[in-house]
């Protein structure tokens, strides 16, 4: 029955996020000691201008050697602060609170992190990364200071990692934890206690909302019972862009201390996958909420590529949907491989003017072999499957040429 190969497909899922769930709590109470900083040096004359704190901050370095800080929620800018570059590593003298910060420059000074000195200080001040916004250092107010951290919040400090495909922003200070699973990723912030973690799923067959939603609230509901829930876990059924999706919140607690936990499962399945993504946090001010939100809204926007809705299937079977899928993907690599072996023997003014067409179709190769990806091997028929191999061989063979030496 059909049936039955859907609900294999279910457990499959809820076993292997109950086994990356555990993975995840393990990444989070051990990631204490990662923190990575590269050394590079640059002029303090390039340093002055106006920073965006990713704490929710505003830092102004001042030609003179001054220092303008605003954290969000105080009173007012806090002035007289001193700062200096030596051997590459910039200095914060915080006069108002009797702290020292330092941080590493960078050859292109448009981000570093701040952490404390000293033990002392490092109990005053949690790591903070600053991004370069302007080459201004025009005095600022309060409310100016909470004008420009709106602007910038959600959009300044992001490195863009790449997910199984999928582009998901991350906070630039946050320090990828190490796993042993390519379909598990954690990012984690020692100074907040908090982090972002994704997983993926692999399914076999294309699920329906109502299946969806039914492996979804069983896997929540196992992930929940390791925090020792203090209430009634809250999931609500929404959607992500045009997939269906499953959002969730836990309050409870780990290793004796509150624990909070936010995310959401998308049914990309007619991509091949059911994706997993969530922030884990102590604190509940953590502002790894608002880049959990960030994350997903980005998401909303810039899912997988191809399909439409997780509600009908995208599957391609059909002989002639997979011939007429495999003869374009030859058509195409071949369009490829013809224009990349021009574009490695033209000279730098000819590689500029083909530049705009290159861009096209790298982006065009990425979505073909998507497009591929999303083939159903599995439920080809003998003859499709075979005319599979017989493209794709011959598809891998001429993109080996750009790479073999002319004799």
């Amino acid at each position: 029955m059909i049936y039955n190969s859907t609900k294999s497909s279910r457990m499959r899922i809820e076993r292997k996020i109950i086994i990356a769930s555990l993975i995840v709590l393990s990444l989070f109470c051990n990631s204490g000691c990662m923190r990575a900083l590269a050394k590079r040096s640059n002029t303090s004359s390039a340093l002055v201008g106006t920073y965006y704190g990713g704490n929710k901050s505003v830092l102004i370095l001042k030609n003179d050697g001054n220092a303008d800080y605003y954290y969000s929620g105080q009173n007012d800018v806090k002035h007289s602060n001193r700062w200096s570059v030596n051997n590459n590593e910039i200095t914060v003298n915080l006069s108002w609170m009797f702290c020292t910060v330092k941080g590493t420059i960078e050859s292109d000074p448009t981000s570093f992190v701040l952490a404390g000195a000293s033990e002392l200080d490092d109990a005053l001040w949690d790591d903070e990364r600053f991004t370069k916004i302007s080459d201004s250092t025009n005095a600022m107010t309060k409310d100016e200071c909470d004008a420009f951290i709106a602007d910038n919040s959600g959009t300044a400090d992001y490195m863009m990692v790449d997910f199984h495909g999928l582009s998901v922003p991350v906070p630039g200070d946050f320090v990828a934890t190490p796993s042993d699973s390519d379909d598990l990723q954690g990012y984690f912030n020692e100074s907040d206690n908090a982090g972002i973690f994704m997983g993926y799923f692999p399914v076999a067959s294309v699920l329906e909302e109502g299946e969806f939603i039914v492996a979804a609230e069983s896997s929540i509901a196992q992930i929940a019972t390791m925090f020792n829930p203090s209430e009634v876990v809250s999931m609500t059924n929404t959607t992500l862009g045009s997939y269906s999706a499953k959002e969730y919140e836990i309050t409870g607690s780990f290793q004796n201390d509150n624990a909070n936990i936010k995310g959401m499962m998308i049914n990309y399945s007619e991509h091949g996958f059911v994706m997993l993504i969530m922030c884990v946090y102590k604190d509940a001010g953590a502002f790894v909420l608002d880049d959990y939100n960030y994350a997903v809204s980005y998401l909303q926007t810039n899912g997988p590529v191809g399909g439409s809705s997780s509600n009908s299937s995208n599957s391609l079977t059909s002989s002639t949907d997979v011939r007429t899928v495999l003869d374009q993907y030859e058509t195409f690599m071949n369009e490829y491989v013809d224009f990349m072996r021009t574009y490695s023997n033209a000279d730098s003014e000819q590689m500029l003017s083909m530049m705009d067409d290159y861009l096209e179709l790298v982006d065009e190769f990425v979505q073909m072999e998507q497009m591929i990806s999303n083939l159903d091997v599995d439920s080809m028929s003998p003859e499709d499957y075979a005319y599979y191999i017989e493209v794709t061989t011959r598809v891998e063979q001429n993109l080996l040429t750009l790479y073999s030496t002319p004799s």
